[in-house]
Parts: C-alpha cells; structure tokens; sequence
C-alpha cells in the first residue's frame, strides 16, 4: 500500500502568526525604520559637522603656526642679507656666521622650531655653528621634495632628534640665493612635534597631516607619524573639504580631509581628521531605539501568541494523526477536546483508521504468501543449475582419462585415477552440501589440475596465492564456483600453447567483498571475441552455446548473492585471460546468510564464521 504523503503548506498557526504581522508589525516596522532612518541620519550629520569643526579648528592652527614661523624666518634671511653673504667667492666672516647662529638659536628658543640649519654648496664658505657646506645637496631629502624653485615651500622631511631617532617634521624650506646663481644656499627649519601636538591635539578625535600623500608629519598617536594617511582622497585644489568613512584600528570611523596653502607658498598641507567613536556612538543609539521598540510591541506578541497556540494546538493533533495514518499506523492514541466541528472531524478519522488497518491487514498477507512462492522458485532454479555442472565436469573428465589410457601406457593412470575419485566424492557430496570452505574448493581444482598435468605435460603450470586475511578455512562459499572458471582456463586459455602454460590463482578480500581471480598465460581475445563470451555468460536464455561453466556460474552468484556480484572478464590478444569472482565478505557475507536462513534457503551449518 503507497503511504500518503503530505505537501508541506503553511499551518493554521502560521497563517494566523501572518496576518498578525501584515496587520500590525508591517505598518509599525515601516513608521519606526522611517523615524530610525531619519534620527540616524541627523545624528550622522551632528557627528560629521563636529568631525568637520575639528579639521578646520586644526587647519587654522597650523595656517597660523606656519604663517608666523615664515615671517620670522623670512624676517632672518632679509635682515642678514644671507643672499649676498652666501653668493660672494669670498668665505663670510666669522662675526656673521656667529651673528647668523645666535639669530636662529634665539629663534629655537621660543620652542616652536628647533634644528635650524643653513645649507649651502658654496666652496667659498666654511661650516661653522648652524651653517652647513655640502656640494652635493641634492642627497638631502628636503631638498628633493622641493615641488619647484619658489622662494619658500613646506615639506615633510625627517629631522634628527637625537644621536639615533629621528621624526617626519613640517618643514619650511627658504631659498636664499637668486636665480640664477652659481651656488645654491637654504635655510631649512622644522617646526616641533611637541609644541605642535600641545597646540592642536583633542581629545575624542584623531588627527593626521602631511604635504603630500607618502608620510605625515603629525599624527594623534604616536607610533603612527610617518605612514601615510588613513584616507587620501586629494583633489588637489586650495581649501578643499570632503567627509567620509574609513577604517581605523580595525573600527569603523567618520573622517573630514582638508587642504589649504600656507601663507606665500606653493605647498599643500593636507589636515585628515577622524572620529573613532561617532560610529559606536550611532550603533548605540540604533540599538538602544530597537531595543525599546521590541519591549514595547512584546505585550501585545504574547497575548496574540496564546490564542494562536491554544487553537493550533487542537488543529495539530488532527493534523498529526492524519499523517500516522499516512506512515501505517492506525492506532491514534491524542484526543480533540471541545464539542465542535474539530472533535467531530476526528472522531470520523478514527473509524477511517480502523478501515483502512483491516485492509491493510489482508494486503500484507497476500504479499507474504507472494513472497514464499519466489523464494521456492529461486531454490529451484538454484539446484537445476548446480546439477548442470556435475556431468558436464564428469564427462570432460572420463573423456580426459580415456584418452590419456589409450595414448599412454604408463602407472600415472593410477594417479589421475585418484584425481579423479577426489573430484568426483568432492562433486558428489557438493550436491548435498549448502556451502563449502574456501580451502575445499581450491583443494578440489587442485585435484583438477593434477589430473590436467598429467594429461598435458609442461603445458598447464600453476600456483596459488591466498592472502591471510581471506581466513580460507573459515570462509564459507557455494559449492563448485572456482572449478568452472579453471576449467574454462584450461581448456579455453591454454588450448594452443604447447609449453610453459601458467594459471595463477590468487584470493585477496578488501573491506566487505573477497575477489578470486583465474588468469592464464594463453592467447587472449580480441574485443569482439570478449564481448561475445560476456554476452553468452550474462545472458539469461538457454539456448546461447559455449561457455556453459561460466555462465553456470555467473547465474547461480547473481541468484544468491544478489546482482551486485557475479563475473567480470578482462583478455587482451597475445595477453591472456583473467577471470574475476566478486563474493560478500565480513559483515556483507553475514547479513546475506541471516537473510537466507529467515527465507529458509540456507541453515544454520552454512553461515560463515
């Protein structure tokens, strides 16, 4: 009987649970994501504007740090005249340069600038104090991040603060020759992390700057100073503002990036301002406005909830004693309370599961009886086959010994006599036997092949290789399976060979299934002559000639073991032949003879140990 079945549809409860959402948390989810929507957004926007006030708060600090140390140091060079000292031929004299040092020593002392150095190729002109001669000055990094010749520029450059650090610094960089002088001099003066970071540092943000995008000369965090900023999304032009989020610290952060152009100079300082918490601060503020939102609509979930569950619940014992029904069981043990329509339509289940169990019964008996027919027919078809193969092997072998006694005249008839008397007891009382041990069966075509050696000289040759883990002694088989397959390897295999013919015999087992293989050293087939000879031994009809053995075999395999097992046949012309049994092993094997006990086609005496 084909068990019903039931598609998986949307339940009473379910159906209920969905209008009440259309009906009332659709239209309240919609108004509370909108006035989510628009409170985080303004809150976003709060955020960004203080993010915004930050950068520009830092901007005009530096603008006004970087337009005061330039007209001081501008005041410097003019005051000097340190464009006519350093262009001359003629080395200054020592009062200037002590006059210069003092200068911009009272200048470091006011702790904005420090490490004022004069560079000049001059050869004319001697180092002394915070004068520097070098012909080459294109080795300084200051000097190579000049953007062109203008009089003044800002650079970020690293300056020695001790012996063995040193710091990215903003630096202004003042050329002090004219154009077109033989020598080159610069006054280069970096303004102090310490006095910067006191002045602009706030807390709850974090800054970075720097003139162009491959270092910072100033970062809120210290071991940061140096690397390039976090978000770079120049556009080149004086003053410009853009905002954005980036990551920083593995966490989500609004950004300002602002650029200006210090005071009568061509360079860019770009002012990157960052704030590390307005994004947790958002995330809790959404989560504190859910939060609330669920408590409040929970009220009203429970109350819906507990009429939901008290009317699906009467529903899904109807529901659940229908699908018993549907898998074969008829006795329905829940009751429907109430007086309604629900307990009638159970009540009416109930008398239909009662009807359906009584059907049900004389079904299964008819399928039993069925079933013992099959089983009978199968030991029939079984027994016909085995007793196939005993005249034919008996007449193969009478007709062997015939001829061995008229074309010889020797006392090896005497063995093949015995041969012969072992194979035929062996045959015989197989006829009786259920099963056999692996080692009788290989003992008999032993016997066999003795005879064949006889008859044939150094024209049939074996061996045999069993491995340990078959357990030959124990393993228990049909009877007469591997002798058809030596047989057919005598007399087809090694039909035309003369000398130094060779059958291997060889039992291996692996995981469940144990395999025999039969191969010869004979001539082979070509693919045609194969596919004929699997053909005949895999067909079911009874009139396809040759190969009568194999197919035996192959028939009485597949009825009792089942269809997963039986023969395969591998040739190759000039190759040979191998023939390959497939039987259950290990837990297969006992499984299969429980099973044919039960069915009363095998007893006890045959289950392998």
């Amino acid at each position: 009987m084909k068990k019903m079945k039931f598609k998986h549809t949307a339940s009473i409860r379910q159906q209920l649970i969905t209008a009440f959402i259309i009906t009332f948390f659709i239209p309240v989810s919609a108004l509370l994501g909108i006035g989510s929507f628009f409170a985080y957004y303004r809150m976003k926007e709060r955020y960004t504007e203080l993010t915004q006030s930050e950068q520009r708060r830092a901007a005009s600090i530096v603008f006004d740090l970087t337009s005061s140390v330039y007209n001081e140091m501008d005041g410097v060079v003019i005051d000097s005249q340190l464009s006519r000292l350093f262009s001359e031929d003629q080395d200054i004299s020592l009062n200037e340069k002590r006059s210069i040092s003092s200068r911009l020593g009272q200048i470091e002392s006011e702790t904005r600038v420090f490490n004022i150095r004069i560079y000049t190729n001059n050869p004319s002109v001697s180092a002394f104090g915070r004068i520097y001669y070098d012909e080459n000055l294109s080795k300084y990094d200051w000097y190579q991040k000049r953007i062109d010749d203008s009089y003044a520029q800002w650079v970020t450059t690293p300056m020695p603060l001790n012996r063995i650090q040193e710091l990215p610094c903003l630096t202004l960089v003042i050329r002090i020759h004219k154009p077109g002088d033989a020598f080159e001099t610069y006054l280069v003066c970096p303004i102090s992390y310490n006095y910067l970071n006191n002045r602009i540092n706030s807390p709850g943000y974090y800054l970075m700057m720097t003139t162009d995008p491959e270092e910072s000369f100033y970062s809120s965090q210290y071991r940061t100073i140096g690397q390039p900023l976090l978000w770079n999304d120049f556009d080149g032009t004086e003053f410009s503002t853009c905002t954005g989020a980036l990551i920083c610290n593995g966490a989500k952060a609004l950004a300002a990036l602002g650029s200006f152009r210090p005071y009568t100079t061509t360079s860019m300082v770009y002012i990157l301002a960052m704030d590390t918490e307005a994004s947790h601060e958002l995330a809790m503020q959404q989560l504190i406005f859910f939060v609330s939102i669920l408590l409040i609509s929970a009220g009203s979930v429970v109350i819906m909830l507990i009429f939901i569950n008290y009317l699906s619940k009467r529903i899904s014992i109807i529901r659940n004693s229908i699908h018993e029904i549907s898998q074969g069981r008829y006795e329905l043990m829940d009751k429907v309370s109430g007086d309604d329509e629900l307990s009638q339509i159970f009540g009416d289940l109930k008398v239909t599961a009662d009807h359906i169990r009584d059907v049900d019964r004389e079904y299964y008996q008819e399928i039993i009886q069925n079933q013992e027919m099959q089983n009978r027919q199968q030991q029939m078809e079984y027994k016909m086959l085995v007793s196939q193969i005993n005249p034919h092997y008996l007449y193969n072998t009478l007709e062997m010994i015939h001829m061995q006694a008229s074309a010889e005249n020797a006392p090896d008839t005497a063995t093949s006599v015995m041969y012969l008397a072992r194979t035929m007891h062996y045959a015989l009382d197989s006829y009786s036997r259920q099963s056999v041990t692996l080692s009788e069966e290989l003992a008999n075509v032993d016997y066999y092949l003795h005879i064949q050696k006889q008859r044939f000289g150094d024209r049939v040759n074996w061996d045999t290789y069993i491995d340990d883990s078959c357990r030959p002694e124990q393993y228990r088989m049909l009877p007469l399976l591997l002798m058809p397959i030596v047989e057919n390897a005598v007399t087809h295999g090694l039909e035309n060979r003369l000398e130094d013919g060779h059958i291997s015999i060889i039992a291996e087992a692996e995981n469940d299934e144990l395999t025999v293989s039969v191969a010869d050293n004979g001539n082979g087939m070509t693919e045609e002559e194969l596919s004929k000879t699997v053909q005949r031994m895999t067909s079911t009809g009874l009139d396809q000639p040759g190969h009568v053995g194999l197919k035996n075999t192959y028939q009485r395999i597949r009825l009792f073991y089942g269809e997963e097992y039986g023969l395969s046949v591998t040739s190759k012309p000039g190759s040979g032949t191998i023939v390959t049994m497939n039987l259950p092993f290990g837990s297969k094997q006992k499984q299969l003879f429980s099973k044919k006990v039960q069915e009363g086609f095998w007893d006890n005496a045959g289950k392998s140990d």
